[in-house]
Formats: C-alpha cells, sequence, structure tokens
C-alpha cells in the first residue's frame, strides 16, 4: 500500500492491556484477581515457583506495569499456573526447569 499504510498507525497497535481496561474498565485489577481465584490446585504453581518467577520478571527489563513488554503477557497470570515458562527463558536462567508440554500465553 502507499504512504506505509500497510502498517499499523501507532494509535492501532494492539494492545492486550489496553483491550482487557476498555472491557473491564477499573475491574482490570479484580478480573486478573477472578482469573487467579479461578485456577484449579492442579493448574497451580507452587508458592515459592510463583514468588521466584514475580521476583525474576520484577528485575526484567521487559516488565512494566502487570506485563511482560516482550511477549505481551499478563506476569502474573502467567507466573501463577504449572507448566508455564518465560518464553525468553528467563526463569531458567533463575533455576527452574523448562516445560516444554506447555506454550499458553497469558
Amino acid at each position: 500500500m502507499q504512504n506505509g499504510q500497510d502498517h499499523m498507525e501507532e494509535s492501532e497497535r494492539y494492545c492486550r492491556k489496553c483491550e482487557l481496561a476498555k472491557q473491564y474498565g477499573s475491574g482490570l485489577e479484580e478480573y486478573l484477581l477472578r482469573y487467579l481465584a479461578q485456577l484449579t490446585p492442579e493448574e497451580q504453581a507452587e508458592d515459592v515457583t510463583y514468588a521466584r518467577r514475580l521476583a525474576c520478571c520484577g528485575k526484567c527489563t521487559w516488565y512494566g506495569e502487570h506485563m511482560c513488554r516482550a511477549c505481551g503477557c499478563y506476569v502474573q497470570l502467567r507466573a501463577a499456573v504449572k507448566g508455564q515458562n518465560c518464553p525468553y527463558e528467563k526463569w531458567e536462567q533463575e533455576g527452574e526447569t523448562h516445560d516444554t508440554r506447555s506454550g499458553n500465553i497469558l
């Protein structure tokens, strides 16, 4: 297309956080907490694993406002689910083993 119209305009870029904020408004935090509360024990990462993952993400330069700016996931959601991994292997660098069975992005 001409005039660069084949690329999305900056204002049209997809943002997962923005889309959820539009849908849930000020209830976004509540939505995230409800999601976490609905995980079964079989789906939940152990508390120590969850804490280690959050600490790792909190130190990462890609982390910002509850999200990974590299892959677009909500860090709290990905970290809470057993079998998840950091797509950039940062959790593995912190000593977590890689689980290749899961590729879900939250």
